[in-house]
């Protein structure tokens, strides 16, 4: 009797305990990936172990980008996922209960800009009509590309246009020039004879483009130590795309059903990153001024927006040398 009473007790104790953390025993991180290379890591961490071996029970669902992968984190139905600021800081304004606890990618090679025939320098679109698509990090490049090279912009035509149409409209001569990102900006001059990737976003330092790590709010609080070593499971995974670039990209071509060196390429100009730095936030600071400036979005006071959004505390308890925050 004395060790049934035993038993059930410490099975009652076990059962507190799980109640406390604010999650079942079985719970698993769910992080929703969109199908480029981008979110490849959160693949690779997943099907190679990684997460595994740092004791996070851990998934990916996939979804046609990060924004709606992001919108379903926001409703609850996953733990996490990765967008730029231009999703993440509307969305948490108007009072998405968000965490940002790391950047995850930085390249100044995704966004570029792509000029028809008669383009031969910056103040050649002065004039001109320019697509790009409007409150994303296209347009916040052009408006830093214009700012860099003293391009009046209200003296340009900006049209809002489906990334889609873009080439099309170059070739018809609708627009004299447009602003993107990804397989868009090499498609310009593949099909309209003359156009030229005049520069990308990385050249001379115009804007370097972040996505970060973003968690639902209760799904962090209830999952904090998971949480922690998640980001060290996704250091171990950065460290072995640099060091395995080919089994890596095999990996993630095998989820996202694309071809293994294509799938290379696109990760090639990509750098992960498990940090938080000081200069990073500054940057998104001043492109929250910009997206509020935009309109549509209310922030008003920025410094304190961005002191509730960041949880630097996890990365400060797992791997300190990753922030300065």
């Amino acid at each position: 009797m004395r060790r049934t009473t035993l038993v059930v007790f410490t099975a009652l104790i076990a059962t507190l305990a799980l109640v406390g953390t604010g999650r079942p025993a079985d719970k698993k991180l769910t992080f929703g990936i969109g199908i480029s290379a981008p979110f490849a890591p959160f693949v690779i961490a997943v099907e190679k172990g990684f997460m595994e071996k740092r004791g996070v029970p851990a998934e990916y669902k996939m979804f046609e980008s990060g924004a709606p992968a992001f919108e379903a984190m926001v409703a609850g139905s996953l733990d996490a996922g990765m967008v730029s600021e231009f999703i993440f800081v509307p969305a948490r304004a108007k009072g998405a209960q968000i965490s940002l606890v790391s950047l995850f990618t930085v390249t100044g090679k995704d966004l570029g800009a792509v000029v028809s025939k008669n383009i031969k320098s910056p103040k050649d679109l002065e004039g001109k009509t320019v697509g790009t698509a409007v409150r994303t990090s296209a347009e916040y490049f052009m408006y830093k590309y214009f700012e860099k090279h003293g391009v009046d912009i209200g003296k340009v035509a900006v049209k809002n246009i489906n990334p889609t149409e873009t080439a099309p409209a170059l070739f018809r001569g609708d627009i004299d020039a447009f602003f993107l990102w990804g397989n868009w900006v090499p498609k310009g001059p593949e099909v309209v004879p003359g156009a030229r990737v005049i520069a990308y976003s990385g050249d001379d330092n115009v804007y370097i483009q972040k996505q970060s790590l973003i968690f639902n709010a209760n799904s962090l609080k209830a999952n904090r130590d998971l949480v922690g070593k998640s980001l060290l499971a996704l250091m171990d995974t950065i460290k072995f795309i640099k060091e395995q670039p080919d089994e890596a990209a095999a990996i993630a071509a095998k989820a996202f059903r694309i071809a293994p060196e294509e799938m290379k390429k696109q990760m090639a100009p990509l750098n992960y990153v498990v940090e938080l730095k000081r200069a990073s936030i500054n940057e998104y600071k001043a492109s929250t001024r910009w997206i509020v400036g935009k309109g549509g979005v209310s922030i008003p006071d920025i410094d304190k927006f961005w002191s509730e959004l960041v949880d630097a505390s996890l990365l400060k308890a797992v791997a300190p040398g990753q922030t300065d925050l």
